[in-house]
């Protein structure tokens, strides 16, 4: 067979051949990746249990000694204690605003006890006797109180909430002390030695204390995704919430707080 003929039969295949080309063979296609789902470090809203410590006590040890001179004129002089109570249980609440801001609530469990006493000597001394001639009595107290504080705070987190890892807050904002169960027992001891008894409970100058609440802390996070919080607080009352010499609470309270959140 002549190379002119092989030529001329394979002439309509070769041009067929480059009018319709073979397709390459298809390719793979990767899945269509999901959208990632970012894990809030901070939630929008969580809640849980705290323990508070108060390293100084509610009301101080004082005492009281001056002379009255009038209504009815005489001297006075006392002393009061209060119970030793540090660790107070609450519960916490928190919504996050922002990616950096969050508003929590408190409502914090607080019990408070003094025992005062008072001796009066009645009248004015002569001091040409030898002995005292003015009249003696005393009144021993015994006070006991329920608290409830609710600090309102606005925290701001230096990490967005969405970002991993620890993160430190500052945080400001009002509170109330809301006084509640109060019971009081006088013991009361008369010149002539008589001794009576009254219960009509202690009369708070405030029943509802406002004051405002500095503090700052940090967030933590456990491999189970509990929230752990240690914080320092610093609460200035408007007032204070006893003020019967020789009792007076204090206007300024520092707390140490460690709160789980969930």
């Amino acid at each position: 067979m002549s190379r002119k003929f092989v030529h001329w039969m394979y002439f309509p295949l070769s041009i067929a051949l480059a009018q319709n080309p073979p397709a390459p063979p298809a390719q793979p296609q990767p899945a269509p990746a999901a959208e990632p789902s970012p894990t809030a470090y901070v939630r929008r809203f969580s809640a849980g249990g705290t323990l508070s410590y108060l390293p100084f006590q509610f009301t101080a040890t004082s005492s009281i000694d001056q002379t009255l001179t009038a209504n009815p004129p005489g001297h006075v002089s006392g002393d009061s204690s209060p119970t030793k109570y540090h660790f107070f249980p609450a519960l916490n609440f928190q919504v996050a605003l922002t990616e950096h801001t969050a508003v929590t609530i408190d409502g914090i469990y607080r019990r408070v006890a003094y025992a005062a006493n008072w001796n009066y000597l009645l009248g004015i001394r002569d001091p040409t006797l030898a002995t005292d001639n003015r009249s003696p009595f005393s009144v021993t107290e015994d006070t006991r109180a329920k608290f409830i504080d609710i600090p309102v705070l606005l925290r701001y987190y230096d990490k967005g909430r969405h970002r991993p890892g620890g993160r430190f807050f500052l945080e400001l904002g009002p509170t109330m002390r809301l006084v509640r169960y109060i019971r009081t027992t006088r013991t009361i001891t008369d010149p002539e030695g008589n001794v009576t008894t009254d219960t009509t409970p202690y009369s708070p100058r405030y029943k509802n204390l406002p004051g405002i609440t500095a503090g700052a802390g940090m967030q933590f996070i456990d491999p189970v995704g509990i929230r752990v919080v240690p914080e320092v607080r610093l609460t200035q009352w408007r007032d204070s919430t006893f003020d019967t010499a020789p009792t007076r609470s204090s206007r300024s309270q520092l707390e140490v707080m460690i709160s789980f959140s969930f």
